[in-house]
């Protein structure tokens, strides 16, 4: 259950009132300007003040494009659960960029072209005057206008609405009182008002930044309050914190190579929650390793496909194609041909369209961005898939990522929308049984997941992976990794196995009770938006993988039962728990892990 679907009333009015009260704040500024400078300059300021506003709307008009745009594509990326990165850090980045130009554009137009700005939105020679002398203190700090409106946007976006408004506020309760003190008790008139508003601006930057000040560590009782809506953008805090550790420094122990939180797939987590009947329906149906002790070490393995695509392994098309054929052989499947896309016609639209865009690499380039032009150029062009189509209809494509779909001609004969949940997994295990062997798993185990919508509606996920296969492995696919049927007029399976690396070594892990007190401190990657208020609230736990940027790593999961804000809308004779997680790996290993 998705909890943006299952509270919708609680989140709605959150985030609604943040955005309303954002937009009321910022209103007050010209309003309480309007009204201050009226009644010290008479008709004249108002409408000085007036012909001033264009200029507002369109620094304000810029401030959201950037960061309106920027942070929905920001905060859904940020909602993926399953393959974290830091591409949504690359939106902040160019949302900070954008901002950066535009502000220097607006900035320049209002220094060097004033007057006639003013002149062409309405001023005549008596309101010029007073308009140029309530610009005068606000020209300084223009940027500040625009960049808070981007940043106010990203900061709503990061989990805490309410922060953004704190910090509008902070700087509207100023500007009221600044309006009268300036214009009034130090007779400045329209100065004065334009000298708060400036102020106002420097004060709201400082306010807003100061609101999302780096904690350290994981975040803190569930919340955002200790992630910086900039450190977890890329920003440079959190880049440090990374380098603190480096991909592959040696920790003092040094018999392992050591890694940061972030590249081990702590750099966040959206909403990760289900809704069940009882604490039995919290874990799947079966796990790797389940009943058995944990282990004292787990296997930590490199990521062979990096964040950056651009970077990602390439495959070559006779790779592709083999992929493919060998997978449709594998399945019992006649190819008759095998396509691989793009075709050379769609290369050449390619080529065409970046030199359209000016994206192509040239002599005026700096070195990094001609070999990042020629990483994105090549990325391009080179092959995406192959499909090998088949006798009686069927297609077998590979993808550039490794993953394999397949789709059948016919549906599956296993019943996969089965009346309940017992059907279901038997028909599960049935198509793992026929298929997985096929793609090269000795033995493998599906396991089936139950959860409920708001409205009571049943969904049920599974997980497959081969039960023959080491721990670390079978934790790592059922984590990480896919083999997923779905049942329609034709049999759809997708086979996305995880992108393993080198095997970096065995890593001693924290037992169970270690992790459990570090997760009632605090100090876990949060799936949902409320503090672990105690043990009694910790239903189940679990050792799994999260894929990071740089490395795949054990983690512990906790499902803690969430407090009763979240359970308004649950079905009937349904609990909301939602997903907490704790580094399993030992901190010694790990840059900005927590102690145990």
């Amino acid at each position: 259950m998705d909890l943006l679907t299952g509270k919708i009333r609680p989140i709605y009015f959150k985030y609604l009132s943040a955005a309303f009260g954002s937009a009321m704040i910022t209103s007050v500024y010209s309003i309480v300007d309007m009204a201050m400078v009226g009644q010290y300059q008479g008709p004249d300021g108002t409408a000085a003040l007036a012909v001033v506003a264009p200029i507002w709307n369109i620094i304000y008009s810029l401030g959201l494009l950037m960061g309106i745009g920027g942070s929905v594509i920001f905060s859904t990326l940020r909602g993926q659960t399953e393959r974290k990165g830091k591409v949504e850090n690359e939106y902040f980045t160019t949302a900070v960029i954008g901002a950066a130009v535009l502000s220097v554009i607006a900035w320049l137009a209002i220094l060097f072209f004033e007057k006639p700005i003013l002149l062409f939105f309405g001023a005549d020679i008596n309101l010029l005057s007073l308009a140029q002398t309530y610009l005068e203190p606000i020209k300084v700090v223009v940027p500040f206008f625009l960049f808070n409106q981007m940043l106010a946007a990203f900061l709503r976006n990061d989990g805490n609405p309410g922060l953004a408004t704190a910090g509008v506020l902070a700087g509207g309760l100023f500007n009221v009182f600044g309006d009268y003190i300036f214009v009034f008790t130090f007779d400045m008139g329209i100065y004065g008002a334009g000298l708060a508003t400036a102020a106002c601006a420097v004060l709201l930057a400082a306010a807003v930044l100061g609101t999302a000040v780096p904690r350290g560590g994981l975040a803190s009782g569930g919340t955002q309050q200790a992630k910086d809506s900039l450190q977890s953008s890329g920003a440079p805090a959190a880049q440090e914190e990374s380098a603190g550790a480096g991909a592959g420094a040696a920790p003092e122990s040094g018999a392992l190579p050591g890694f940061s939180l972030e590249e081990a797939g702590g750099a966040g987590l959206g909403m990760e929650a289900v809704m069940v009947q009882s604490e039995s329906g919290l874990l799947p149906t079966a796990w790797p390793g389940q009943g058995e002790e944990m282990p004292n070490a787990l296997t930590v393995y490199r990521n062979a496909r990096p964040a950056d695509v651009t970077g990602a392994r390439t495959y070559t098309e006779e790779e592709l194609c083999t992929l493919a054929r060998q997978t449709a052989q594998a399945l019992g499947l006649a190819v008759e041909s095998v396509e691989v896309s793009p075709t050379e016609e769609q290369r050449q639209a390619t080529l065409e369209r970046f030199e359209e865009a000016g994206l192509m690499p040239s002599e005026e380039d700096t070195p990094e961005a001609a070999a990042e032009k020629q990483a994105q150029l090549e990325y391009n062009l080179a092959p995406s898939r192959a499909t090998a189509v088949c006798t009686g209809g069927a297609e077998v494509t590979a993808q550039r990522d490794g993953s394999v779909r397949v789709q059948l001609p016919q549906s599956f004969d296993a019943a996969l929308d089965g009346s309940g949940a017992q059907a279901y997994a038997a028909a599960v295990q049935q198509l793992a049984d026929e298929y997985g062997t096929a793609l090269g798993m000795q033995a493998p185990q599906a396991a089936v997941q139950a959860d409920y919508a708001f409205d009571g509606t049943l969904s049920l996920t599974h997980t497959v992976w081969d039960a023959a296969a080491p721990l670390a492995q079978q934790l790592l696919f059922a984590s990480c990794g896919r083999l997923s049927f779905s049942a329609g007029e034709s049999g759809a399976i997708l086979y996305e196995p995880p992108q393993l690396g080198e095997a970096l070594g065995e890593y001693p892990l924290l037992s169970q009770s270690e992790a459990q007190a570090l997760l009632l401190q605090g100090q876990c990657l949060a799936g949902a938006p409320y503090a672990v208020q105690s043990e009694a609230d910790i239903a189940a736990v679990q050792l799994c993988y999260r894929e990071g940027s740089e490395v795949y790593a054990p983690w512990y999961r906790f499902w803690v039962k969430l407090p009763e804000e979240a359970q308004q809308n649950c079905a009937p004779g349904c609990t909301v728990y939602g997903a907490y997680y704790v580094p399993a790996v030992r901190g010694e290993y790990i840059a900005g892990a927590p102690a145990a």
